[in-house]
């Protein structure tokens, strides 16, 4: 109990020290980490094994999507399977934030009218922000289907996917070969 409240004393104490101090008009403002925060580092960890991919770089990510079939038959094919691969490259644990349940999505998307069709728009996701961890040399793989019933012969069209929230990682293109 007296070693309990001895560290919580000690915790005031250091913080209140810190707020006392002015600082100089020449020093940097950016201060490191406090004596509690080293502390207890100790017992989970540094913060700096962790990359955030949402709010950081987007190095340590390799995405990769395969569409199929192809080329596509309109009067055989009723859907394209749509795979998209998302790996750890780096060293480290990278953590990608979500604003929704939702991980991907899939568009497809016209020359002539726009976004034709979008694998989301006949689900609901539970309005719940998320986060997916992703190890070291970890390969994720997401499989989904989207429709073909509104693509009309002689058009150009796209497959675009990409993760919801993650405004640092790419937007997949993958072109839609139609065969008549």
């Amino acid at each position: 109990m007296k070693l309990c409240l001895f560290f919580l004393l000690l915790a005031f104490v250091s913080a209140g020290c810190a707020g006392q101090r002015e600082p100089d008009a020449d020093a940097e403002t950016s201060a490191g980490p406090g004596f509690v925060t080293r502390s207890l580092n100790i017992v989970r960890g540094s913060p700096d094994r962790i990359e955030d991919v949402g709010r950081a770089r987007s190095k340590s990510i390799a995405m990769e999507c395969e569409v199929t079939p192809s080329p596509v038959k309109l009067s055989e094919t009723r859907r394209l399977d749509v795979k998209l691969s998302v790996e750890n490259t780096s060293g480290r644990i990278v953590t990608l934030h979500f604003p929704t349940a939702q991980r991907i999505e899939i568009q497809l998307v016209g020359s002539q009218r726009g976004v034709v069709t979008r694998w989301s728009d006949d689900r609901m996701f539970a309005q719940v922000m998320g986060q997916l961890t992703i190890n070291p040399g970890e390969k994720l793989r997401f499989s989904e289907t989207i429709s073909t019933r509104d693509l009309k012969p002689g058009e150009d069209y796209e497959i675009e996917v990409f993760m919801p929230g993650q405004a640092n990682l790419p937007t997949i293109r993958k072109p839609v070969v139609l065969q008549d």
